[in-house]
């Protein structure tokens, strides 16, 4: 058996993230998932995987501050962008795309959206590592098992 690839990591990137990243892309399946994190007028990558080539290294917070209102339940987009907010705070975002034919469908966005806070909060409360990572494979094993 092929081992997995790791994503592409900042020097700073949390396990946790790593995991999330892992999760999306072989148990879910999505062709390219990045996380990008900031406190200022930009947000960096902080963790990216199945992109050629790699992902642009910051975003405009503009670009994520008006994204999440209700999408098209028909609509399939190539990539969505799912802020990541904690209490209404903006922390970063979560990308998450495919190809332009099969994209993730506004349908999956409760989903996303669920993982992104899950996100934000262990990011801007520090909840320590091992918790995230035991509770994210308990989530990933009641996933799996539900498809």
């Amino acid at each position: 058996m092929a081992a997995i690839p790791r994503p592409s990591t900042s020097a700073t990137a949390r396990p946790t993230i790593v995991a999330v990243i892992s999760a999306l892309r072989t148990h879910l399946g999505y062709g390219r998932v990045a996380v990008y994190l900031g406190d200022g007028p930009q947000l960096r990558l902080e963790a990216h995987d199945g992109y050629s080539p790699a992902p642009t290294s910051v975003l405009d917070r503009s670009e994520i501050e008006g994204v999440g209102g209700p999408p098209d339940p028909r609509s399939r987009a190539a990539e969505l962008r799912i802020p990541l907010r904690a209490a209404s705070e903006l922390l970063g975002a979560l990308i998450v795309g495919n190809d332009a034919v099969q994209g993730p469908g506004a349908a999956e966005m409760p989903f996303l959206q669920t993982v992104a806070s899950a996100l934000a909060v262990a990011w801007r409360f520090k909840v320590p590592e091992p918790i995230l990572i035991a509770a994210g494979a308990l989530a990933g094993i009641i996933i799996v098992s539900f498809r």
